[in-house]
């Protein structure tokens, strides 16, 4: 058994997108020359973090820099990181501009585990056919920077832009169901205590909020209205203020 490998907080961590060997050296192209060359401008002998999607990550050793690869030694597996205390998933109603981009960006550094894009009512902007590969290409790179930056272990998971009534059918056994509602009697931080310590899934709506149906749907599958403060928040602080209360209030239990 090899002896663990302390990594030092100054590595830096880098999103590889292709599994490594679990030993040995290799060749790093394309696009992970690219950021490890252009981004990160790394240097013979320095030592990174390399973060992958499917298996563990592991601490690498630059031996040599060219234009055509990096060429990068395995030295051994990175200490694990600690995961969220709670597994929150975020199901965003799509809004205007960017706000989908920043509840991503930010959900990532707040320790959100999911997010799911909702396609509603009030969704002025539906992405259909190219557009939504194009979207999800863009979103993926987005939570893998925004990983990569917070020094996540692993990159939160990302579905495809569903209905609502898709999205509640999704949800995992024994998960809870949270609807953000500027009007609800009960607040998060007050529900937050009752919640069991299983998975919890946010339903946020656009501009406006869910519609009166949406509401009914959302009800009758037994998600909690909560209210998060006494003014009407924009939707993506909506989102970004309640993963930041659950997360807080489970990390105190």
């Amino acid at each position: 058994m090899s002896a663990r490998i302390e990594a030092s907080p100054r590595l830096r961590h880098v999103h590889c997108p292709a599994q490594p060997p679990s030993s040995g050296s290799f060749d790093a192209t394309g696009e992970l020359r690219h950021r490890l060359a252009n981004v990160l401008r790394v240097r013979a002998s320095e030592r990174l973090i390399l973060r992958t999607a499917a298996g563990p990550n592991a601490i690498a050793e630059v031996r040599s820099v060219s234009r055509e690869a990096i060429q990068l030694e395995i030295v051994g597996p990175a200490p694990p990181i600690s995961a969220p205390p709670l597994h929150v998933t975020v199901a965003q109603a799509l809004g205007k501009g960017d706000r989908f981009e920043q509840v991503l960006q930010h959900g990532v550094e707040l320790g959100v585990s999911a997010f799911v894009p909702l396609i509603t009512t009030r969704t002025v902007k539906r992405p259909t056919g190219r557009d939504v590969v194009t979207k999800l290409r863009r979103w993926q790179q987005i939570l893998d920077a925004a990983a990569e930056q917070a020094r996540r272990e692993a990159t939160p998971t990302l579905c495809e832009p569903c209905s609502l009534q898709a999205a509640l059918a999704r949800m995992a056994p024994h998960s809870t169901a949270v609807v953000l509602q500027p009007d609800a009697h009960e607040t998060l931080p007050g529900l937050a205590d009752k919640l069991a310590a299983g998975p919890v899934v946010v339903f946020v709506g656009s501009e406006g909020g869910f519609d009166s149906e949406e509401r009914k749907t959302l009800a009758q599958a037994g998600a909690f209205p909560a209210s998060l403060a006494p003014y009407v928040l924009r939707t993506e602080t909506a989102a970004l203020a309640a993963v930041a209360i659950l997360l807080w209030s489970s990390a105190a239990d």
